[in-house]
């Protein structure tokens, strides 16, 4: 039986249960009634973020769905940036807020991308509490370029090109717009029309018969959603259509009739020419002479058979003004030139002779008077000194006519009426002997000339060619450095510069060096503060007077970590080809291609050739070609090429973003015999040595051919030097961003520079070296006389004095050699003439006659002779440069 204390003690305990249990079942009702009545949801909203579809330019639209799930969201956005997991961009979406329990879509479009992986994500706020979705990525395709090309006239034809690369579009309708202004208001189909893919495209268009005059055209093209990309404006000019021209092959046309009293003090006398091949001869193209047969008061001769083209102007005392220049083939044969003739006596009294509008030659202090009254007899050609070839556009002005007359004139048919013309031959007929003049009626006669002598005409000069090459970016992606080349095609260009700027507007301009041209170059320019990871434009520029020249337009990104590439220097010429080097760091990127680029002089049209790595590069997965951030050296074999020709080549690399990277050009010359040259000479013939004097001197044939190794080296200016050692090795000069390769005689300055081939580990040189051809220990060049090349002679002496320590006949172990012999070699090589049934001769080997003469060794000379092949491994043009 409990006590009364325990009975107590239970009750408290009871009464602390039951207290207990009140409170939880009051906590229970409480909850289960704030299930039923709050809006508080249950569930957490789900976010996801859509897919984006790029749109017709530098922009894509996103796409999200969001359900709240009774949550309130706020402050939608995608955030996005160009690094997985680093969004440095936002934009609200539409809508930007949402509750209740249904699925909504939002949407949002950004613009101004890269052509980068874009990654994104869609957020919302809770709260103070920020949700997101999954990232997601979409590559940004750079837009697509047109680039409106060049135009060109085909009598009454004008051809127009362009570029298109449709960076991965599809355009069903391509077009050249045309017209007088850049309403344009015509247009033309091109072919092909449509173009697809991300490479280039060409594409041309025709346009028959359009009247003379300027007109603005752009290439223009429609995609297959209908988004519409246009290429720059560019202008052409329609020149008066040449008609017909007449051949000159031992006749003349006589113009003795005209009425030339107007000239006195000045002259122009303007005419196109195309000689035939066999100037230069005893040619007058023009002469106007007195009642006096002696009395020469104008005359041209183009050219006399001295290669000199001569013009004489006005006659006084027994004796005429005079001036003359050696002119170059191409300048008076076999292709149409544009030649004018001015005297001015007035002043210091100036005789100027232009080319192709541009200025040829000139002299001072001719101030003798021209009595145009007191002509008699003027032709153009001559019945004495014919002149061979075409010509069409004569004209004589009583004017001392600018550069700025000529150029703006010179590619164009007068109206006849013009001041100071005094007559004017624009030979457009087809039959008959009668040569009109339409300024004044001095009508010529055609003398000793058949009826077949008028032929079609195309004497016009193109305009000059401008082609805007590549560009690099440096370091950050603010500084870049653009190339381009200038054809001026004999016109005087100025104001060689390039435009660029973020729009096709482009806003700011750099001057190129070299600046001044008149013959065929490239060009560079650098600028500087640019705004990284920006699409550029960039194109080149120049002047003739006050017209505008422009080349097509290109881009380059700005790109903070862009591919660095290096175009190598030429390691070897042989009959397969040229072999060339680069190195190539992709710096982060995938590269999916990598070639050479080259081209010549004379043909503009790039011919590309693929590289190969080579094993020891270091390179282990080729699945992207090349990634990472170490250097690559590569390398390869240009072919198919002309041996006369300069060539220029660029290494560049395609990254994976369709964005490319080219290195500076460098050159190399096919013509000239420049460079390192190895050989094998097997001598087979040596003379009899007996000590009869009636012995015979002439080498003979001997059963067992001696065969030796040669090195020769020839610099650019030709001197051609015997070489013992060479070793090749190489060093990259940061300032031009080239790696430059050299040819070491000198092995203290090994050091220096960096080996070309990778040996367990380490770039190491090659060693050439020939133990045959030995001389003073000090030099390793020996200077020789002659030149290389084909029908070419070489030679030079090798002197061994008694005392030299590498004279094989001075040693110490034999009582007659304690003193030595002195030594001599006198060596001739003597090149074969061209091999015409070997494409190879000449430019990668040549072949001759070689002899010997040994003296000091025995009493008579040793005469030794045989023959030689030479090939060219190198045409690094100097040794030893720094």
């Amino acid at each position: 039986m409990k006590s009364k204390k325990q009975l107590t003690k239970l009750k408290d305990q009871l009464t602390i249960l039951f207290v207990i249990m009140l409170l939880f079942l009051l906590c229970f009702k409480i909850n289960a009634w704030a299930l039923v009545t709050s809006d508080i949801p249950i569930e957490t909203p789900t976010i996801t973020t859509g897919n984006a579809v790029q749109g017709g330019g530098m922009t894509a639209t996103l796409y999200g769905s969001i359900n709240p799930y009774n949550y309130t969201l706020t402050d939608i956005r995608f955030e996005y940036g160009t690094t997985s997991g680093q969004y440095n961009k936002n934009i609200l979406t539409t809508p930007d807020t949402a509750s209740g329990t249904s699925l909504i879509n939002v949407v949002a479009q950004v613009d101004s991308l890269s052509p980068l992986n874009f990654y994104y994500r869609l957020i919302c706020m809770i709260g103070n509490i920020r949700y997101y979705g999954e990232e997601k990525t979409l590559f940004i395709n750079p837009l697509p370029q047109l680039t409106t090309g060049d135009a060109s006239q085909n009598n009454n034809k004008v051809k127009l090109f362009g570029i298109i690369n449709p960076a991965n579009r599809v355009f069903l309708d391509l077009k050249f717009e045309y017209g007088p202004d850049t309403n344009y208001g015509n247009t033309i189909e091109t072919s092909p029309k449509i173009a697809k893919g991300s490479q280039n495209v060409e594409v041309t268009g025709i346009i028959t018969v359009l009247p003379a005059g300027s007109y603005h055209y752009r290439l223009t093209g429609t995609t297959i959603n209908s988004a519409i990309y246009n290429g720059q404006d560019k202008t052409f000019e329609v020149l008066s259509p040449p008609g017909n021209a007449l051949i000159f092959n031992g006749g003349y046309v006589d113009i003795s009739n005209g009425d030339y009293s107007s000239i006195t003090n000045k002259i122009t006398i303007e005419l196109w020419a195309n000689g035939n091949s066999a100037l230069p001869n005893t040619t007058t193209v023009f002469r106007a002479i007195g009642a006096n047969t002696s009395t020469r008061i104008l005359n041209i001769h183009l050219p006399w058979s001295n290669g000199n083209v001569y013009f004489d102007a006005g006659y006084e005392s027994n004796s005429f003004d005079r001036i003359n220049k050696n002119a170059q083939e191409h300048e008076y044969k076999n292709q149409w030139n544009h030649w004018a003739f001015v005297k001015d006596a007035t002043g210091i009294g100036t005789m100027i002779i232009y080319l192709n509008g541009k200025l040829w030659h000139s002299g001072t202090g001719m101030t003798r008077l021209i009595d145009g009254a007191g002509i008699k007899n003027c032709q153009i050609g001559n019945s004495q000194y014919i002149y061979l070839g075409i010509i069409d556009e004569f004209r004589i002005w009583n004017t001392a006519r600018t550069q700025e007359d000529i150029q703006n004139n010179m590619h164009k048919t007068l109206l006849g009426t013009e001041t100071g013309l005094v007559a004017y031959y624009n030979f457009d007929h087809s039959s008959g002997t009668l040569l009109a003049d339409l300024a004044n009626n001095n009508h010529g006669t055609l003398t000793n000339m058949p009826s077949n002598s008028w032929v079609a005409s195309n004497a016009i000069i193109p305009k000059p060619i401008f082609l805007t090459g590549s560009a690099s970016i440096g370091a950050g992606g603010t500084t870049a450095k653009l190339n381009g080349r200038v054809n001026p095609l004999n016109q005087n260009i100025t104001n060689i510069g390039f435009e660029y700027g973020l729009t096709s507007d482009y806003g700011s301009f750099v001057n190129a060096s070299p600046q001044a041209t008149t013959s065929y170059i490239n060009v560079k320019a650098a600028i500087s503060s640019l705004t990284p990871n920006k699409l550029y434009n960039y194109r080149l520029v120049g002047k003739i007077g006050q017209t505008t020249i422009t080349g097509q337009n290109n881009k380059i990104f700005s790109s903070t970590n862009n591919p660095v590439v290096t175009t190598g220097e030429v390691i070897s010429i042989n009959s397969t080809g040229v072999k060339v080097s680069g190195i190539l760091n992709p710096n982060g990127n995938d590269i999916t291609k990598i070639l050479f680029e080259y081209y010549t002089v004379n043909n503009s049209n790039l011919l590309t050739q693929t590289v190969t790595i080579p094993a020891n590069s270091g390179v282990q997965n080729l699945t992207r070609i090349a990634s990472g951030t170490q250097d690559i050296y590569v390398i390869a074999t240009l072919s198919n090429l002309n041996q006369t020709d300069l060539y220029y080549y660029r290494l560049k690399a395609i990254a994976s973003n369709g964005l490319s990277t080219t290195g500076f050009e460098q050159t190399f010359n096919m013509s000239s015999s420049a460079g390192l040259w190895i050989g094998q000479i097997e001598l087979n013939q040596v003379n009899e040595v007996g000590f009869k004097s009636t012995d015979s001197q002439t080498p003979k044939d001997v059963s067992s051919p001696f065969e030796m190794k040669i090195i020769l080296h020839v610099d650019t200016a030709g001197t051609v030097n015997l070489l013992r050692q060479v070793t090749l090795m190489q060093k990259l000069d940061q300032a031009s961003n080239k790696v430059k390769r050299v040819l070491i005689t000198d092995d203290n300055l090994l050091p220096d520079y960096e080996g070309v081939v990778r040996r367990d580990g380490k770039l190491v040189g090659i060693r050439m070296s020939t133990v045959f051809f030995d001389y003073d220990p000090v030099l390793n060049e020996l200077p020789l006389n002659g030149a290389i090349g084909e029908g070419k002679t070489v030679s030079g002496m090798l002197y061994l004095s008694k005392d030299n320590p590498i004279n094989p006949f001075k040693h110490l172990y034999h009582p007659d050699h304690k003193t030595g012999i002195d030594i001599t070699r006198e060596i001739k090589m003597t090149f074969d003439p061209q091999d015409i049934n070997n494409p190879q001769s000449g430019v990668y080997n040549l072949k001759g006659i070689y002899e010997e003469t040994l003296k000091g060794v025995h009493k008579i000379p040793i005469k030794m002779k045989g023959t030689f092949v030479l090939n060219r491994v190198s045409v690094i043009a100097n040794l030893n440069a720094q």
